[in-house]
């Protein structure tokens, strides 16, 4: 436990706290230059969700459409295929098997 608590304090002391300096300028200027960093990304980031939005709004009319027509097709065949066959008459006794009793 003593060795993961180690490691998690070089961790924090040489990668995730900032180069601490005696000179307030370049502080300022890691500061401004962070601060651009972060808005380029939130310019990536809005034209990424812009693009992407503009894909789901182009694929789901699509992918309806696509569910459509799909079962429109299977519908006619089915039906087209119902209207070409041809039954042939049965002979059926149905009179043989059941007879109703009138009183």
């Amino acid at each position: 436990m003593q060795c993961v608590q180690q490691i998690k304090m070089h961790i924090r002391t040489h990668w995730l706290l900032p180069i601490s300096s005696n000179n307030e300028h370049e502080d300022d200027f890691f500061k401004i230059h962070n601060q651009q960093r972060l808005d380029e990304w939130q310019q990536v980031a809005l034209v990424l969700d812009r693009l992407f939005f503009l894909f789901f709004i182009i694929a789901m009319p699509c992918t309806a459409l696509l569910f459509v027509s799909a079962h429109l097709s299977v519908a006619n065949d089915f039906r087209s295929n119902l209207t070409n066959i041809k039954i042939p008459p049965a002979d059926a006794k149905c009179e043989s098997l059941y007879q109703p009793i009138l009183t």
